[in-house]
């Protein structure tokens, strides 16, 4: 269970890795905002990610079978 637990931290973080520029560049897209526009951007942000990692899971689950 530890040995898969780390499995998928480990391609959590790898695939984090490997869109580090996309993320940068919401970052900054979004220290330029002010105001509400910053707040609900960063929410949309923030869902998106974790959106992206639980897909990415789930795929990589699904492509295993």
């Amino acid at each position: 269970m530890i040995n898969n637990l780390w499995k998928i931290i480990k391609g959590t973080i790898s695939d984090i890795i490997d869109e580090i520029y996309t993320l940068i560049g919401l970052f900054a897209g979004w220290l330029v905002l002010t105001g509400s526009a910053k707040v609900v951007i960063g929410k949309v942000i923030m869902i998106g990610f974790i959106v992206w990692i639980i897909r990415n899971r789930i795929k990589d689950f699904t492509e295993k079978e």
